[in-house]
């Protein structure tokens, strides 16, 4: 029996046809269910879909949803009342009226005038009227020498857009300042008279001049500029100011005198000036203060070139020579009003005028000492106060001079020095006198021209001493100098006769200069054995050896002032810099292959001051089995301003031996 689906014939089922309408009828449920079972084994054989194309799906379903809403909008505005498409070539479009085109333009006009007018009314229509539209001001040099040309220039301008009338400037200068030379059109160097400025005008005056006064003066530079303004009846004024201050004279100058006097002797105090390295004083005055009891004598040593005399306690140098210069003021106190008298010496230059302006003033006291036997006390042959230093000798001399009408019998000659740093033991005394404590006493036994001295008779003690050498540990609340003078008396007197100042001679204080050290290392490898340099450490021909250098500057005594340290290195050696400073600044000069370390001053607060920098070698044949000068040896410099002395020390030579790198094992001999 045939199955019943062996035909498609048979699986045809008839239906009765309808007129009007076709029915379509649905699957059957087991189609359906036949259809579904398809589906899911589909469905189970395919893979499930990643992350990334869940996303990609997500965002194309996003991109169509946003086009058909796009569509939509479009649909909507091209289509008519009846929702049909309109055919968009067809569309009338309408032209803009008339009176909205003018509506626009009248706007338009409207708000580029009155941008217009407020331009005018804020910008510009202030500057019309303006009356502080005018400036002056004042350049010129904050800091000048004594005697060093510079200029003042003063600028003013009218930044109005109208003229400026009736203009006058006036210019004040500091009381020190001498005019050399200004901008034409004033009568006097400080008045200008313009009858009108014209609107935005610039202007300068020049006024080229120097300043002679103390170091630290200050000067104070006033200009000022009154005007009229166009279409103003009123006057203005606009001021401005300028201060500049002297440091430095551009000159040191010593004075070296007896602090005691005997009254009615004739004494010298001798004035030394000498040119510093910036100068720009070429001239200048001295002038003393007179006193009633004091005369001026008039005296000129035969080889004095460098001054004229214009008259007694007036001296004029007209040219500052190259080195020293010195003065010889010779004076004589005639009656003793004050145990102590001052001398106040100025010194001053001319100015166009031929009036003098006082740039320094030194002023020294003098003991005057009424007495028939006449001391001098001379120190390293010098009669006042000097620095000196640890282990150095002291060589006395004590001059005596009878001065009386009568002759002196017995006479006692005692000096007193005064200091915990003399080596009593080091005392050279060719007279043997006899020592006790810090003093030395001579009589008629020691030094037989004492036991009478007549009439003008005089002579000459002499002894040294040397200062011990410098202790290992510095106490500054110390007294670290050396106070001397001698003191006599007769033997008809008592032994209280040395408490009197009457008879004493003038009193010399030493000071002991600070103990400035200078230590200079070349070095291949630090403290802690780590390589500073570089290259071959025994130097090789044409090989390139780096070392480092340490400069180490120690001081802790007195303030210095000044203070640089400098060397030249030899031809052959390169500096390559790398330089470290704890203080100061350390330059470098390629013509001369030198290098300055200039620290300035050095207070007691800084005990230490170090400076380090690169240099190389490259040997040539030349050098070949000898040992090469890396330097030649640093020297530091200073002035001791408590002592009143210049310090200068000099380190020894430095060779490729490292003679201070105790790690480094090199004979220092260049090798091929």
């Amino acid at each position: 029996m045939p199955k019943p689906n062996s035909s498609k014939k048979d699986d045809k089922i008839k239906k009765p046809q309808h007129k009007g309408k076709k029915k379509i009828d649905g699957p059957s449920e087991d189609q359906l269910k036949d259809e579904e079972d398809s589906i899911f084994v589909e469905f189970t054989k395919r893979p499930l879909p990643s992350d990334k194309e869940v996303k990609q799906f997500d965002e194309y379903v996003n991109e169509e949803v946003k086009e058909g809403e796009v569509n939509d909008s479009l649909s909507e505005i091209y289509q008519d009342d009846k929702g049909a498409m309109v055919d968009v070539a067809k569309i009338d479009i309408r032209k803009r009226g008339f009176f909205s085109w003018l509506l626009t333009t009248l706007l338009t006009v409207f708000i580029i005038g009155a941008s217009l007018f407020l331009a005018y009314h804020y910008l510009y229509l202030p500057t019309l009227t303006d009356s502080t539209a005018v400036e002056i001001a004042i350049d010129g040099e904050e800091e000048v020498l004594v005697g060093e040309e510079f200029s003042y220039v003063v600028t003013y301008k009218n930044l109005s857009n109208v003229e400026i009338t009736n203009v006058d400037i006036e210019l004040k200068y500091p009381d020190n300042f001498i005019v050399l030379d200004a901008t034409s059109g004033s009568d006097d160097g400080r008045r200008w008279h313009y009858d009108s400025l014209a609107a935005n005008f610039n202007g300068k005056i020049n006024v080229k001049g120097k300043i002679v006064a103390p170091v630290a003066y200050t000067g104070i530079m006033l200009a000022d500029i009154t005007y009229t303004p166009a279409n103003f009846s009123s006057e203005f004024k606009k001021e401005s100011s300028f201060v500049s201050t002297v440091s430095d004279t551009g000159l040191t100058i010593n004075i070296d005198y007896i602090s005691s006097v005997m009254l009615g002797d004739e004494n010298d105090v001798v004035i030394r000036f000498k040119e510093k390295d910036e100068s720009f004083l070429k001239n200048f005055r001295v002038t003393v203060d007179p006193l009633e009891n004091v005369d001026f004598i008039n005296y000129k040593p035969e080889d004095a070139t460098t001054y004229s005399i214009i008259r007694p306690g007036v001296f004029e140098v007209a040219e500052i020579v190259e080195g020293e210069g010195e003065i010889v003021l010779r004076v004589k106190f005639t009656d003793k009003i004050n145990d102590s008298e001052e001398l106040v010496i100025n010194f001053s230059q001319a100015d166009t005028s031929e009036q003098y302006k006082i740039f320094d003033t030194n002023k020294i006291n003098l003991d005057v000492i009424k007495s028939d036997l006449n001391l001098t006390l001379i120190v390293n042959a010098k009669k006042n106060d000097q620095g000196i230093n640890f282990s150095d000798t002291l060589n006395y001399s004590i001059a005596y001079s009878n001065k009386g009408e009568t002759e002196m019998s017995d006479v006692i000659i005692m000096a007193v020095l005064d200091s915990e740093f003399l080596d009593w033991g080091s005392l050279s005394d060719l007279n043997d006198g006899d020592v006790s404590g810090n003093t030395i006493t001579w009589t008629g036994e020691e030094v037989p021209a004492l036991e009478t001295l007549g009439t003008d008779d005089d002579g000459f003690i002499d002894f040294s001493i040397k200062l011990v050498d410098k202790p290992n540990e510095i106490f500054p609340e110390k007294k670290y100098s050396v106070e001397s003078y001698a003191q006599y008396r007769v033997g008809s007197s008592s032994a209280d006769a040395f408490l009197s100042d009457s008879n004493k001679s003038n009193v010399i204080i030493n000071q002991i200069s600070s103990d400035l050290i200078l230590d200079e290392q070349i070095r291949y490898f630090n403290d802690d054995n780590i390589s500073v340099g570089s290259g071959p450490l025994t130097p090789k021909l044409g090989q390139k050896t780096e070392y480092r250098v340490y400069w180490n500057i120690s001081n802790n005594l007195h303030e210095l002032n000044n203070v640089s340290t400098f060397v030249n290195l030899p031809s052959y050696v390169s500096y390559l810099g790398k330089e470290k400073t704890s203080e100061g600044t350390l330059l470098f000069n390629e013509e001369d292959n030198s290098l300055h370390w200039d620290i300035g001053n050095m207070p007691i607060a800084l005990q230490r001051a170090s400076a380090e920098f690169t240099i190389s070698v490259e040997p040539t044949e030349e050098y070949l089995d000898k040992i090469m000068i890396l330097s030649p040896g640093a020297t530091v410099t200073a002035h001791d301003s408590e002592a009143d002395i210049d310090l200068s020390l000099k380190g020894s030579a430095k060779t490729t031996r490292l003679e201070d790198d105790i790690i480094a094992e090199s004979d220092g001999i260049v090798k091929e």
